[in-house]
């Protein structure tokens, strides 16, 4: 290969940067740095190699953070450079170029931003923060929760910390559930209707409330003999507390009586 070909060697300095595609358009600098709590915060995350939290309300603390991930990279960091005489069109400028140095990690932001809920600044939550920011003692004191029973159109509860469970968009192909099955259920008038069922849905457990005024119909002790040990034990528990966990009677009671009680 003749030399006449071979790509020029440019030079740079070897600085390492660190990129951070930011999702939006920069007119403020330091505003955009205080979305991401500043560059105490961002120095932390890049030495800690943990996510990047930017909230486009950082005042807000009922606001959700977009997360952002810091990963490696290759890329160099090019400063372009245009000058124009005085009194000369556009056309007539010259670019230069300089590699600044070297970029070895980005931060990018590729995660769905959850869904954000603007709470009044009325509601006595953002009144009880802004009294802790501002550190008035009595205003602390003196706050009280509003009811939701007095006005159930206007809830004024603390927004959940969390809408989404997933922040990464996903392809869903609209297609039947493999565990899932049609079959017909007979109807009154003698018709079928076709009906969906999960083979492996998990059977709930019917909640029964009793009240512990109330005596038993029946004495269980009257049973057959194999179930009066287990019976007398299940007494002796019951007496103790009247509420038991499954666990919680397996892990007290013998193996033996195990058998005869729907553990």
């Amino acid at each position: 290969m003749e030399e006449d070909n071979l790509a020029p060697l440019i030079p740079f300095e070897e600085k390492n940067f660190f990129c951070i595609e930011y999702p939006g358009y920069i007119k403020n600098v330091d505003r955009a740095l205080e979305t991401m709590g500043g560059e105490k915060n961002i120095s932390k995350a890049l030495s800690k190699a943990e996510p990047l939290q930017l909230k486009f309300r950082p005042k807000d603390p009922f606001s959700h953070p977009i997360n952002g991930d810091i990963v490696q990279s290759s890329k160099l960091l090019l400063k372009v450079t245009r000058r124009v005489k005085k009194g000369r069109p556009l056309s007539e400028a010259t670019l230069e170029t300089r590699i600044l140095g070297q970029i070895n990690k980005t931060c990018r932001f590729g995660g769905l931003a959850d869904f954000q809920y603007l709470v009044p600044k009325t509601t006595p939550s953002v009144q009880l923060k802004d009294a802790i920011i501002s550190g008035g003692i009595d205003r602390i004191m003196n706050h009280r929760f509003a009811e939701d029973k007095i006005d159930l159109n206007n809830l004024q509860n603390i927004p959940p910390p969390l809408f989404s469970v997933s922040e990464t968009p996903c392809s869903y192909g609209y297609r039947q559930c493999g565990t899932v099955v049609k079959v017909r259920v007979r109807q009154p008038d003698g018709s079928f209707k076709i009906k969906l069922i999960n083979r492996n849905r998990r059977k709930g457990f019917d909640i029964i409330y009793i009240n512990f005024a109330d005596k038993p119909k029946k004495d269980i002790t009257n049973g057959e003999e194999k179930y009066k040990a287990t019976a007398i034990e299940l007494r002796k528990l019951f007496n103790e507390r009247y509420i038991w966990s499954r666990t919680a009677l397996k892990a007290f009671l013998a193996p033996e009586h195990h058998e005869y009680i729907p553990l």
